[in-house]
């Protein structure tokens, strides 16, 4: 019995081992000298490969058409402001970060007082508008919407529109 099995294995191994693959390499002698590139052909092949690509075609589209935008309250506004936040500088972000604390404080507490914390927020809303009316962050609201007028509002209650002003 254990002749029959150690004959099994040795049947096993000779028939996993990889067959040899004659791989025949051309002789050294074989190789012509006009193969090789010259150090002249070397040079150009390489400074060919180095230069870059021309540029392809780029047609220009027309810049897409401005339209008026409404603003529903704070937690419309910035839901379109957080996209677009890299757009603003830095100190208007500063002043913008405001509205986003005040729109999250909206669901802060219990969901019983929500309607009046959301009352509370879009006041502050409407006065932090009053307040920054004259100063660039229309003009940027403008610009970075690509908006012709921006309308405020709370509950279809309008209070505030930014006319597009020439520069």
């Amino acid at each position: 019995m254990n002749q029959i099995i150690l004959d099994r294995i040795k049947r096993q191994r000779e028939e996993s081992k990889p067959s040899e693959v004659q791989h025949v390499l051309p002789k050294v002698e074989e190789i012509k000298r006009a193969e090789l590139l010259s150090p002249t052909e070397l040079r150009d092949l390489i400074m060919n490969e180095i230069q870059p690509p021309p540029a392809p075609h780029i047609v220009e589209t027309p810049q897409a058409e401005k339209t008026d935008k409404r603003f529903f309250g704070i937690e419309e506004f910035v839901d379109w402001y957080l996209p677009n936040q890299t757009k603003f500088t830095v100190p208007q972000q500063q002043a913008l970060v405001s509205l986003i604390q005040a729109r999250d404080a909206i669901f802060v507490g219990c969901s019983c007082k929500q309607v009046q914390r959301r009352n509370q927020m879009n006041e502050y809303f409407k006065v932090f508008w009053v307040n920054n009316q004259k100063t660039d962050l229309p003009a940027t609201v403008l610009r970075v919407g690509n908006f012709n007028k921006v309308t405020l509002a709370i509950q279809n209650d309008e209070f505030l529109t930014f006319p597009l002003t020439q520069q």
